[in-house]
């Protein structure tokens, strides 16, 4: 049986109103009471082994959604030269103090592959 019929069903059978109530099942109110339990509780391992499944698509289909806007991103345009300059200009700024421009120069190499093979191939960038 389906979840949602499952669960139309149960509710039929049981309601938080008949539990309010006061409402005291006759033994055989308590045997069905009992066993759509039982179907209630079979069913939350299928659900729970379905989310999980959704869940693993989802993600699934947020990276592949990722991966295509990244294709068409403008920045995939540009010309590694224009790059270098870019981060060249970056590392060359004064604001930077101490380490700060090791972890910009790191931080550059790890945004994509692209920008790690520009700041690889640009051996200023590292001076």
């Amino acid at each position: 049986m389906r979840a949602d019929a499952l669960l139309e069903r149960a509710t039929r059978c049981a309601s938080l109103d008949l539990q309010r109530s006061g409402f005291v099942p006759s033994a055989a109110e308590a045997l069905a009471i009992n066993e759509i339990t039982t179907e209630l509780e079979s069913e939350v391992p299928k659900l729970d082994a379905e989310i999980r499944r959704l869940s693993q698509l989802r993600a699934q289909i947020l990276q592949q959604r990722d991966i295509h806007k990244s294709i068409v991103s403008p920045v995939r345009r540009l010309p590694p030269e224009t790059l270098w300059d870019i981060f060249l200009e970056l590392v060359d700024e004064e604001i930077w103090a101490g380490d700060a421009v090791f972890i910009v120069r790191h931080v550059l190499s790890c945004v994509c592959a692209s920008w790690r093979a520009v700041a690889r191939s640009t051996p200023a960038l590292w001076q």
